[in-house]
């Protein structure tokens, strides 16, 4: 079996980083061919993992979480077609996660969900007004934060 393993971060950052880079370790120890994919500073490409380099600018960053970028999804496609995983197990994904849900649409999917990111963008549950949002992902709830 092939496992291809997905982060938005490929080194230790915080807490979803550890899950991701301790279950890679777990799988090769259990003679599993594992694989990775992340995001960072700085291209690599190894024998089981791709780091792609990611965009400096937080605004650039922000605005390829919403939008399609098609150089990212065509890097990330060709990793995948190299890898041919049997199963994709995606983490967070919060760097280019339109591009990468689209590439990754033709395979298995196993998405462990680490934070509330994906429902609430500022990952707090409140307005600026430090009210509760009550609307969950919305464009009136994008507004308020």
């Amino acid at each position: 079996m092939k496992v291809l393993l997905i982060n938005e971060n490929h080194y230790l950052k915080g807490g979803a980083d550890k899950v991701f880079l301790t279950l890679k370790e777990k799988l090769i120890k259990k003679s599993i061919k594992t694989f990775s994919l992340g995001f960072g500073d700085n291209e690599e490409h190894s024998k089981n993992h791709r780091i792609i380099k990611e965009t400096k600018s937080m605004l650039l960053r922000h605005f390829w979480r919403m939008f399609f970028n098609p150089i990212k999804y065509f890097q990330i496609k060709k990793y995948i077609e190299e890898v041919n995983p049997d199963v994709i197990h995606i983490h967070c994904i919060g760097k280019y996660t339109i591009s990468l849900l689209r590439a990754i649409r033709k395979y298995p999917v196993v998405y462990t969900v680490q934070d509330y990111w994906i429902v609430d963008p500022t990952l707090l549950g409140i307005h600026s007004d430090l009210e509760v949002c009550k609307d969950g992902f919305s464009l009136q709830c994008l507004k308020e934060h």
